[in-house]
């Protein structure tokens, strides 16, 4: 299966949970800061959860579909868009957001369900998690992903999460698609 999440509380707990069932891997991206990448590093190591990071290119996403095959979990975050990665822009919050296609192809070549699942801090200083009904990826991802009813579910399920909980949500990079004076519609991380 593939626990998928989005950048809000900590994905952790749930990869500890579903550690006792099956080795879990995690697709990251390595942090420029060395220190932050060492602790990071050591708190997954403490898990027995195995890395993969994303500037490995395709054969990171190689060993994720061997290890799928093998029964084994996968952890991904499906909020945002990494260097390399492809996606497609969906309406969210009545803009438009790029959502990774990756996780969703993955799904599909292993035959895997998708898991979503949030995390975010109680006002009691506890973390809670939820785990939503799995997705079943269905359909051609090629033509138009946008259309897909998995991903057209994911991003409702991000959308009510982030309302409950706006102020969790971990956004320090522009997100929305905006459009410039002369009507042409731009990737906001490119626009002037």
């Amino acid at each position: 299966m593939i626990l998928l999440s989005i950048h809000m509380g900590e994905f952790e707990p749930a990869a500890a949970y579903m550690g006792r069932y099956a080795p879990v891997h995690v697709l990251y991206r390595r942090d420029r800061i060395q220190t932050l990448e060492r602790i990071r590093a050591e708190a997954r190591r403490r898990l027995g959860v195995v890395e993969h990071a994303v500037d490995d290119g395709v054969n990171a996403w190689l060993s994720l579909r061997d290890m799928l095959d093998g029964g084994e979990v996968v952890a991904l975050l499906g909020d945002r868009v990494q260097p390399g990665q492809t996606g497609v822009f969906m309406p969210m919050f009545g803009r438009m957001m790029e959502i990774p296609v990756g996780p969703f192809k993955l799904a599909q070549v292993t035959d895997s369900r998708i898991v979503p699942v949030f995390n975010w801090w109680r006002p009691d200083g506890r973390l809670a998690m939820r785990m939503e009904d799995p997705l079943e990826v269905e359909g051609d991802l090629r033509r138009d992903p946008a259309s897909n009813p998995a991903m057209r579910r994911w991003v409702e399920l991000i959308e009510a999460r982030i309302a409950a909980t706006p102020d969790q949500w971990l956004n320090v990079h522009p997100v929305w698609r905006a459009s410039d004076a002369a009507g042409r519609t731009t990737d906001d991380r490119n626009a002037a």
